[in-house]
């Protein structure tokens, strides 16, 4: 019998090691490439989506006597929009809608952008909720000049983003 030297022992974990460590790293880069690859897919998809929006105009008349909590039940009916859902959902995007409040020196204006093929349903809950609204399909709008100046705010919730901050009943009364 044998007796197998250190030397072979050390070399033979060496080697060992040298796969296992190949190994691990090969697995790395084809995850790594793998997270690329679905991310890429992902920014398509939105860069085509972005192509496919459409923007309405709102404008209420101006006895509208609708009150706050409606805009709060119509912004949960948006949130229940299907998101994609199977095998594959995480390469989709799921539906994005835009609000917007545009406001130059006379008027103030709402928006909203929607991918069309959901641009009906946006119009129908939103008259479900505003039934004297007056929506129109427009162009988006451009709200930039030579000579103007742009300011930029985002807020972001942790929990239900389509939650208010506060309700008009929490804000302080003068």
């Amino acid at each position: 019998m044998d007796l197998i030297s250190i030397n072979d022992i050390v070399a033979r974990l060496l080697f060992l090691g040298g796969v296992v460590l190949a190994a691990t790293f090969a697995s790395f880069l084809t995850i790594g490439f793998v997270y690329l690859l679905v991310v890429y897919i992902r920014l398509k998809k939105r860069d085509q989506m972005a192509y496919e929006m459409t923007t309405l105009e709102i404008q209420m008349t101006k006895d509208n006597e609708i009150k706050i909590d409606a805009a709060e039940q119509m912004f949960a009916s948006f949130s229940s929009i299907k998101k994609p859902s199977g095998w594959f959902s995480f390469l989709e995007v799921g539906d994005i809608l835009s609000f917007e409040i545009v406001g130059t020196k006379s008027e103030i204006r709402f928006y909203v952008s929607a991918p069309s093929k959901i641009i009906d349903l946006i119009e129908k809950t939103i008259y479900g909720y505003y039934p004297n609204a007056d929506i129109k399909h427009v162009e988006e709008p451009n709200i930039f000049t030579e000579k103007g100046s742009v300011a930029f705010a985002a807020l972001r919730q942790e929990k239900d983003p389509h939650f208010p901050l506060k309700t008009f009943r929490e804000l302080p009364t003068d």
